[in-house]
């Protein structure tokens, strides 16, 4: 997954709000904006035009009016009220494969988060960017645009489009569960209950769809941190090894030999040394 990083220059302004709206709330713009509008319901229910007729907006369901689209929304008529996060953006180019989500009508973009936890961390994310644009801080704008790219990020895991989201929810389940802390040790029977699967079924989905068994998908991150911290810091090899959940220094050196082919110390050498041009 790309990582979120502040823009080098300001792709464009960038305008956000947190509503809740209650009957007779609408909104037309036959031309629509010269940006991109971001929808996402929170409670309540609204709705979009399209040309087949109006669309619901539940909680969860978020859409995306790219420039020049007609924007047709509102408050769902049999409604009491819809809270709502919004927010006008032009973003930067490396940008765009996040904005590629299915399509409900030309230029009338939709994603549904049914997952409560992910659900939760987009919104999260975007009352975090309302928050941060509102202060009264010097680079304000640009701690919303993290927090916007946050949120674009945690809806590219649940667009069809991504290469992420092709993952069995139930393989993700049990990926999350690893990659919270890779020091904490699991069992293959707390692993498989986490993902709702027997043991066998869940190693062999595990297996089928990342080409590896938990137990080295689990090392591999373990190592990966492990040479982010040879290259980065100056913490000793069995400072590294405890910190990414190796109790014994010699095993933890071992094993990142097997995995990466040097030695710890061997491995921090080369990395430090300068590359030919």
């Amino acid at each position: 997954m790309p990582r979120s990083i502040t823009p080098r220059r300001r792709p464009g302004p960038l305008v956000l709000g947190h509503f809740t709206r209650s009957r007779g709330y609408s909104s037309w713009r036959p031309e629509g904006t010269r940006d991109w509008l971001l929808i996402c319901g929170v409670s309540g229910q609204g709705r979009v035009g399209t040309p087949e007729g109006d669309r619901a907006i539940e909680p969860g369901r978020l859409v995306l009016f790219a420039p020049g689209t007609p924007q047709d929304y509102g408050l769902l008529p049999a409604a009491k009220h819809w809270e709502l996060l919004w927010a006008h953006f032009l973003p930067p180019a490396g940008w765009a494969e996040l904005l590629l989500w299915p399509e409900w009508s030309p230029g009338l973009k939709t994603l549904f988060i049914s997952d409560r936890k992910r659900r939760g961390l987009v919104i999260a994310a975007l009352k975090r960017a309302c928050e941060l644009s509102a202060r009264r801080l010097q680079r304000r704008q640009d701690f919303a645009w993290n927090a916007l790219h946050e949120a674009l990020l945690w809806c590219d895991v649940h667009n069809p489009h991504s290469e992420e989201s092709r993952l069995d929810p139930r393989v993700r389940r049990a990926l999350d569960f690893i990659t919270g802390d890779v020091r904490h040790p699991f069992t293959l029977a707390e692993l498989a209950r986490i993902a709702g699967l027997s043991p066998t079924r869940m190693i062999a989905l595990f297996h089928t769809q990342l080409g590896q068994t938990p137990r080295q998908f689990w090392e591999g991150r373990r190592i990966e941190q492990a040479r982010r911290l040879l290259e980065r810091t100056q913490l000793s090899v069995a400072e590294i090894a405890e910190a990414v959940g190796y109790t014994d220094p010699f095993y933890f050196s071992t094993r990142f030999k097997v995995v990466v082919g040097s030695a710890p110390r061997a491995y921090r050498q080369s990395a430090a040394e300068p590359k030919p041009d």
